[in-house]
């Protein structure tokens, strides 16, 4: 079954890219790109846990788990900026001051550097079996925490999709 989600999600990131490049590509928006970045590192992470079912542990499968960590390490703090990004595209005052950009852009960096820090240099891969948290205290009903993590996506895809950008 957990194969089944990942196959999906491997799936839909894939498209979730292409989508993310023919934005980006057609309207050249830096912010554009931050989002295509996270999005492609996402595609490369459930790509990974999906081959991860049938590579077998060695070097191959340890080289590109830390890949996935690398990818957020760099890419994860980049939702912070695309967020603000949007909110400015999409008028808030707020979002206009300079000030606020540099913040957000401090904030993220910022982020980046703890992710480096504890995800790259302190990174201490061992195999393990696969976290998942039950769902309503149901045993036969698994929910992986990519699933529960990703949630939080697509409310944001309307909200921005309300108003009129890209």
């Amino acid at each position: 079954m957990i194969l089944a989600v990942y196959v999906v999600f491997t799936a839909v990131f894939s498209w979730l890219t292409w989508q993310s490049w023919n934005v980006y590509k057609s309207k050249w928006l830096s912010y554009a790109l931050l989002l295509l970045i996270v999005i492609a590192g996402l595609t490369y992470d459930v790509l990974i846990i999906l081959l991860g079912h049938f590579l077998p542990e060695g070097g191959l499968l340890r080289t590109l788990n830390i890949g996935r960590f690398v990818i957020h390490a760099l890419a994860t703090p980049l939702l912070i900026i695309f967020g603000f990004g949007v909110v400015r595209h999409g008028g808030l005052g707020w979002a206009q001051s300079r000030t606020n950009h540099i913040l957000i852009c401090v904030l993220a960096t910022l982020l980046i550097g703890f992710g480096v820090y504890e995800d790259i240099f302190l990174l201490n891969l061992q195999f393990r079996a696969p976290v998942y948290t039950n769902c309503r205290g149901h045993p036969s009903l698994q929910c992986p925490l990519l699933f529960l993590c990703c949630l939080p996506v697509f409310p944001s895809g309307v909200i921005r999709a309300g108003s009129g950008w890209p």
